[in-house]
């Protein structure tokens, strides 16, 4: 017989026998080390939303969902590592995870806690030990501050609030002096007391005199330490107003540099224009102040007038809540 019509050697019955029985062999080997692809049964959590804010003393929740994968079907508890001044609660706290539950956190956070972020480590474990984490970030905001009860004067008989009265005029710039700045000047029909604010303007149309009460300390006029004062609780600014200008009223924030507050012109506040010799009640609402922090304010009133030797008088200048 020639070499050609020979068969193959690996398809001689004998070599053929050995390869069969080798491959038997590994696949018994595979079976044996992998008896089962599928990953082992398992069960997830997961928070939503992940973070949220309460204010001190107040209570804030989310939730918390557990689901079972891959055929666990062992009750899971939740817990949570408890943080001074933070009370956690789950409702409820223990539930099957086939086919899966939610849980409400509830978290009260203490009057005295410190405003700040707060990690919250929710943890789930089920009955056959196994354990997942999932967290929350709260945010723990300050308390706003109570409303005030009482006005806040500004300048009245008593004085004025604590720190000093800054004067400006056209001689600022080289126009004739004020012939009258006086923050104790006798009027005897003052609406309050016997005492008002009188200035009058040097000579000149394009002259122009104003005052304003600056909060902090001074020496001798001049700027120590500014303070400032939180009127975000008060509704307006009440003064009393004889004047035959218009006259504009603005504050000003932080320190002698920082912002003004857009104009307010009293025309717009109940001053009638007709009525030069009369005392007027003038009341600006606080949101007429726009552009600058009401929380943080350095000049609680200012007034300018503009005119040639114009003479015009306050009184009683208060914050009302």
């Amino acid at each position: 017989m020639s070499n050609d019509k020979r068969k193959p050697w690996y398809k001689r019955p004998p070599v053929l026998s050995v390869i069969v029985a080798a491959s038997a062999i590994v696949v018994a080997i595979i079976i044996w080390l992998c008896p089962n692809s599928s990953p082992p049964p398992d069960f997830s959590i997961s928070v939503s939303p992940m973070q949220g804010s309460v204010r001190q003393g107040g209570t804030t929740q989310t939730t918390v969902s557990v689901n079972g994968i891959y055929g666990y079907n062992y009750p899971v508890t939740l817990s949570s590592e408890q943080l001074p001044g933070l009370a956690i609660a789950f409702i409820p706290q223990s539930g099957e995870a086939a086919p899966g539950y939610t849980s409400t956190i509830k978290i009260n956070a203490g009057l005295n806690l410190p405003a700040s972020n707060y990690t919250i480590k929710v943890t789930g474990t089920g009955a056959d030990g196994k354990e997942h984490v999932c967290k929350y970030t709260v945010t723990v905001l300050e308390l706003p501050s109570p409303p005030p009860v009482e006005p806040y004067m500004v300048y009245s008989d008593i004085g004025i609030a604590a720190g000093d009265v800054w004067v400006w005029s056209g001689a600022d710039w080289g126009l004739e002096p004020p012939i009258l700045a006086d923050g104790s000047y006798l009027k005897g029909n003052a609406p309050e007391g016997d005492e008002c604010y009188a200035v009058t303007s040097g000579a000149g149309n394009d002259n122009y005199i104003g005052w304003g009460i600056f909060l902090g300390i001074f020496r001798e006029h001049k700027l120590v330490t500014p303070h400032t004062m939180d009127l975000s609780g008060y509704n307006s600014l009440q003064l009393r107003v004889k004047t035959p200008v218009n006259l504009k009223v603005e504050i000003q924030e932080n320190n002698a540099e920082g912002v003004k507050s857009s104009p307010c012109m009293i025309s717009n506040y109940g001053w009638d224009s007709n009525l030069p010799g009369t005392w007027q009640r003038v009341t600006i609402p606080k949101s007429s102040f726009r552009n600058v922090n009401l929380t943080a304010i350095f000049c609680p009133f200012m007034v300018t007038g503009n005119g040639n030797r114009v003479t015009f008088y306050i009184d009683e200048v208060m914050w009302v809540p």
